[in-house]
């Protein structure tokens, strides 16, 4: 199974990110080195601009996925996509995936507005559920 070259979490709570990134470590998916923490959209943003051509990511970036959540001061989930789309040319291997708590049909509904979204997966994040992910937007 092909490995993801590099994944962004961006999520607010902690011990989601500890989790998560346990769980993508557990996968088998993506090393440990090459998974990204960011806090807010705002960081994760600023974090995908300024890296763009820094040769300490080369090969790794940018990240084939960003999980990302609703919910998070700064800049929330949406907020983010809103930025990313002026300059999402520049990703275009990215897949963006919401995983959040959020059950609401609307913000659902919303997430689909975006073309990069590509699904919509309920926290926790799973061994089961990162393996779907991939198979369905990387293959096998």
């Amino acid at each position: 199974m092909k490995k993801f070259k590099s994944v962004l979490l961006v999520d607010d709570s902690k011990d989601d990110n500890f989790i998560h990134q346990r769980v993508l470590v557990k996968s088998e998916l993506v090393a440990n080195e090459n998974i990204f923490i960011k806090e807010n959209g705002e960081e994760a943003y600023d974090f995908l601009v300024d890296t763009q051509n820094t040769e300490k990511y080369q090969g790794i970036f940018p990240p084939q996925l960003i999980l990302l959540d609703i919910s998070m001061p700064c800049m929330d989930g949406f907020e983010f996509l809103e930025e990313y789309q002026k300059v999402k040319e520049q990703f275009d291997l990215v897949v963006i995936v919401m995983l959040t708590t959020s059950i609401n049909s609307q913000d659902k509904e919303r997430a689909k507005k975006f073309s990069q979204v590509v699904g919509y997966v309920e926290k926790p994040l799973t061994k089961e559920k990162i393996y779907d992910i991939h198979e369905q937007y990387f293959g096998k």
